[in-house]
């Protein structure tokens, strides 16, 4: 438990600084729409050619509804007051494109964290108890 716990927070901490840290700039000029958000999310939406415009227009709407919501969020004023370098509207935005992504791989990040888990236990489970009795993270 402890172990998928802590692969569930990597992805998140992970996925979410990925898309926080990526403020590619626009790509998506040629949908003739002025206002582009910073968006690593709809930069990889915009690059698939299957995808018709008008859902890239309704997901570019989406993101700069999304955007002008948080900018009004008093969250969002009261860490733009107590950390003004941070962009807190730019990480509030990524993390639901985190959330987003992280949703789209669910069924590939499930079964992988729960393998990883098990074979860890089974690893954990091997060692010698000396050793295992000797670990600074047991709790006594």
């Amino acid at each position: 438990l402890i172990i998928h716990t802590v692969l569930s927070a990597i992805l998140v901490g992970s996925t979410w600084w990925l898309c926080y840290s990526a403020s590619w700039q626009p790509a998506a000029k040629s949908l003739g729409i002025e206002e582009m958000p910073r968006s690593a999310l709809l930069n990889s939406f915009v690059a698939m050619p299957f995808i018709s415009d008008g859902i890239k227009r309704r997901v570019c709407s989406s993101l700069i509804a999304l955007e002008q919501a948080s900018r009004n969020s008093k969250l969002v004023a009261f860490l733009d007051r107590k950390f003004p370098s941070l962009d807190a509207t730019r990480l509030c935005v990524s993390y639901a494109e985190a959330k987003l992504g992280r949703l789209f791989f669910k069924p590939l990040t499930i079964p992988g964290r729960i393998w990883l888990s098990w074979t860890g236990t089974k690893a954990w489970q091997q060692l010698p108890s000396a050793m295992r009795n000797n670990n600074h993270f047991s709790m006594k």
